[in-house]
């Protein structure tokens, strides 16, 4: 068999890809849809789009080293809490 399908009889670990899947395709709908609203909507240039969109990703970017060492020191619920009260409290675009 190419995928162990045993795996999803785990809660934990179907809820968590589910969790993760919800989470890429906010951010990679973010990612497609921004660039098509600046362009078409308030009529930026491919080149002016990019440059509004270099903080997104380097914002991106540090989030991810600066996550990963934090969630093996503490307890995921703990970051996982923190994370989606971030994500409310401030948007993620």
């Amino acid at each position: 068999m190419f995928f162990n399908f045993d795996f999803f009889k785990s809660k934990t670990f179907s809820f968590g890809n589910v969790a993760q899947m919800t989470l890429n395709l906010a951010l990679m709908g973010t990612l497609f849809i921004l660039p098509v609203y600046m362009q078409q909507v308030l009529l930026y240039t491919a080149v002016e789009t990019g440059i509004y969109l270099i903080p997104y990703s380097f914002s991106i970017l540090f989030i991810s080293f600066v996550t990963g060492p934090i969630s093996q020191k503490f307890i995921c619920m703990i970051c996982t809490s923190a994370h989606i009260l971030y994500r409310c409290l401030v948007g993620h675009a």
